[in-house]
């Protein structure tokens, strides 16, 4: 389903739009259950002519790019009879593909994946790592050991240390992360994503715990660094995002102290202890 869900996003709003429309809901790691509440209507959507996309905000889906909902809410609907009539609200027919210079246009690359995982060479060599003293799960394991393939270029995920391992929470929304902005950003650019990832993993993440006191799992940092260079920075070369460095950190670490809850100030580092302060007009 969401390789469905993909194809349909980027026909109806082409492939640069459609492609960051579906990174955008990645931060919301949509889980098995929403997929499988779609995959359980999906002869009954297609019965009525009904196409769902995902929502350009990041959440939810839209139907027919008119009525906002969730696959939850479909399935209750549908199958269970409750909670409002959303097919009902549908008034569009099945929307027409994006249109490219006047001309509708599915460019083979925007139908499927560019970027892929290549699965270590050896399957066993997972099970051989001595597990009694490892931080990380069984799938992580393997997801570590693995390359990404971006542009024909295979770059070894192990190459980036355990940083980023060790605070994933769920291996397959780091797949899906990773993937889906590999599928938008050149092999170098995805390099030095994945490299902002293990620096702002390794040098703040603690600080940001000990002020937040909630968990950051790597999927989402590593979703938030790569739309920042997508949306700010997209078509500079290599050496000019290495000169924004701590530009792209900053933008990376405010937006998550914006996520406190006690606070509307970022508070700021001590130079004298370990702890944070704000300073607040009396």
């Amino acid at each position: 389903m969401f390789d469905k869900l993909s194809k349909e996003t980027i026909r109806t709003r082409g492939a640069s739009t459609g492609k960051l429309d579906i990174i955008r809901n990645v931060n919301e790691m949509p889980s098995r259950k929403e997929f499988n509440d779609l995959y359980k209507i999906n002869k009954q959507l297609n019965q009525k002519g009904i196409r769902p996309t995902f929502a350009a905000d990041g959440t939810g889906l839209i139907l027919n790019n008119e009525v906002k909902t969730t696959g939850a809410e479909l399935r209750a609907n549908l199958q269970h009879n409750k909670g409002p009539d959303v097919l009902g609200k549908v008034t569009q027919s099945i929307p027409e593909s994006h249109k490219v210079n006047g001309v509708r246009s599915i460019p083979a690359a925007a139908l499927r994946g560019d970027a892929w995982l290549s699965a270590p060479t050896n399957p066993s060599l997972a099970n051989q790592l001595d597990r009694t003293h490892s931080n990380y799960g069984e799938g992580i394991d393997i997801l570590r050991l693995s390359s990404l393939v971006c542009d024909g270029v295979r770059i070894a995920l192990s190459s980036y240390g355990p940083s980023i391992f060790e605070h994933i929470v769920n291996a397959e929304s780091f797949e899906t992360a990773l993937l889906s902005l590999a599928d938008v950003l050149p092999e170098a650019g995805m390099r030095f994503v994945l490299n902002m990832t293990e620096i702002f993993m390794q040098d703040m993440w603690q600080d940001l715990y000990d002020v937040l006191h909630f968990y950051l799992a790597s999927e989402t940092v590593l979703y938030q660094i790569g739309t920042r260079v997508l949306d700010y920075y997209s078509g500079y070369t290599i050496t000019e995002l290495h000169d924004n460095v701590s530009d792209i950190l900053a933008a990376a670490r405010n937006y998550f102290l914006s996520l406190n809850p006690n606070s509307n100030d970022s508070p700021k580092k001590c130079d004298v202890c370990p702890g944070y302060y704000s300073i607040c007009d009396l």
